[in-house]
């Protein structure tokens, strides 16, 4: 959510949908690059390293967090800092908290800001699903669908195309459209390709690759569409 936040020093309310969705679809896309390095280094059996003690997948999480700081240099290079506009809300630790739970009663006992609070618990409630989805989606692949370690790659490089291309389409959509609208389309696809998934499981592997893919062409606008527009219809 800090990144989101960014999001006002460099777009307008009539821009901040393509702006967001091109960040999080060049998000995906990157991913994939990481994926082809993974896959790339397997078939050459990681120049002869030893892989007992899950070391190559301990070696994989490091690689993450090295790509996540080089590419976050750029960010703190050039992106300006949004205006404090309140700058005597500059507090400590604990004292942040409780200005947090103050706003968060503000927003509740005002009617026009209601629907932000409902909002941002909803979003919560889902992400932590979402969550869930990704945590046990290469478990399912594998345990149910009978897919290999290799398939499960392959798959991962095919969700995060799908899902840069379709985020970066849909940002121009939400600019036009409006986030709510883009909202309630990116849930309803999910929730239809997910239960197609539980449903239809006896029918093979060809299942889990039409609903996780049709999942993933979602699930990047039901994230991020309109920041800081939770309200606009």
């Amino acid at each position: 959510m800090n990144s989101n936040a960014m999001l006002i020093g460099i777009a307008n309310t009539k821009n901040i949908g393509r702006i967001s969705g091109l960040g999080w679809g060049f998000g995906y896309l990157g991913g994939i690059i990481a994926l082809v390095i993974v896959v790339a280094l397997n078939a050459v059996e990681w120049f002869g390293m030893p892989t007992d003690d899950g070391l190559v997948y301990r070696l994989i999480a490091v690689g993450c967090a090295v790509w996540a700081i080089v590419f976050s240099i750029p960010i703190f290079l050039n992106v300006p800092e949004p205006s404090l506009g309140r700058p005597e809300r500059k507090v400590g630790f604990f004292t942040s908290y409780a200005l947090l739970v103050k706003d968060v009663a503000g927003l509740y006992r005002d009617p026009e800001t209601r629907p932000t609070l409902w909002y941002l618990l909803s979003s919560a409630v889902f992400r932590d699903g979402l969550g869930g989805v990704f945590a046990f989606g290469a478990i399912i692949g594998t345990s149910v669908f009978g897919f290999e370690t290799q398939g499960i790659i392959v798959f991962g490089i095919a969700a995060n195309l799908i899902a840069g291309i379709s985020t970066i389409a849909a940002g121009r959509l939400d600019d036009r459209l409006g986030p709510k609208r883009i909202i309630l389309l990116s849930i309803g696809s999910m929730v239809v390709a997910g239960l197609a998934v539980f449903l239809l499981r006896d029918a093979g592997s060809v299942v889990f690759w039409i609903g996780g893919l049709v999942l993933c062409a979602f699930v990047g606008r039901s994230l991020l569409p309109g920041q800081g527009h939770p309200g606009r219809t």
